[in-house]
């Protein structure tokens, strides 16, 4: 079985685009982890925004990364925003996982 994936990134004076789309699993995850560090590391612009509306799967792989840039972007400073595609978010409920956890979780550091 292929698995079909694309990450690119887009910066702008006020944010950064990181789009994915395909299957994101254990084998593509390394690919987003390396786009999300590296507009960190840039430091600015200080808005992400993770546009996963063209996800066609996203397994617990996709869940631990989406949790784990929210944590990232807040102690680094960064606004996180994202866009996700049914696939991906059915992922999200299928774990009880919504949208207000998500934001809660990188505020209270929980």
């Amino acid at each position: 079985m292929t698995t079909h994936f694309a990450v690119s990134t887009e910066t702008t004076d006020e944010l950064v685009v990181i789009a994915c789309t395909g299957e994101l699993d254990i084998a593509t995850a390394p690919d987003v982890e390396r786009a999300i560090g590296d507009a960190v590391a840039a430091d600015t612009p200080k808005l992400i925004r993770l546009d996963w509306s063209g996800l066609t799967f996203m397994d617990s792989t996709g869940i631990r990364l989406l949790l784990s840039t929210v944590r990232r972007c807040k102690e680094a400073g960064f606004e996180l925003v994202w866009d996700l595609s049914p696939p991906a978010q059915r992922a999200l409920d299928a774990v009880g996982i919504h949208d207000d956890l998500l934001r809660s979780y990188g505020e209270n550091g929980s």
